[in-house]
């Protein structure tokens, strides 16, 4: 189960990676020239929504795996909290539940758009620079 949380993540970091180059796919089949504004208004937005959904996946899939285990999220205590999870799973249920404490989803997207923000112009800016060389 802890694989196809791994896998979704990297699927969204391949889809971030490969968003600029995408959009510079299609406007040089359209024989258009590519300028920093075009790939940025139209590749943001794309990269925005991805960082949202990777930021906001690890805690959407902990809270499934943690209601598929019977785990009671209403419980004050963490016996509570892990009395109907059966006695093989308690351990990595308490994992799970405090694992999702700390800096929230919306912040983890917001530190990661930040970063991303400068990644379409610097991937136009290598693509021609390739070009150009070619």
């Amino acid at each position: 189960m802890e694989a196809f949380g791994i896998l979704i993540q990297t699927l969204f970091v391949g889809m971030i990676f490969a968003t600029p180059f995408l959009v510079l796919a299609y406007r040089n089949r359209a024989n258009k020239n590519t300028g920093i504004i075009f790939i940025n208004i139209i590749s943001l937005p794309i990269i925005f929504a991805i960082i949202l959904m990777s930021a906001y996946w690890p805690e959407f899939f902990d809270n499934i795996r943690l209601s598929l285990m019977g785990f009671d999220f209403y419980g004050m205590t963490d016996f509570e909290r892990t009395l109907g999870v059966s006695p093989e799973l308690q351990a990595e249920a308490n994992r799970l539940y405090w694992s999702n404490m700390g800096i929230g989803w919306p912040l983890k997207a917001l530190i990661a758009f930040v970063f991303f923000v400068p990644y379409p112009s610097i991937s136009l800016l290598i693509s021609k620079f390739l070009k150009r060389r070619a």
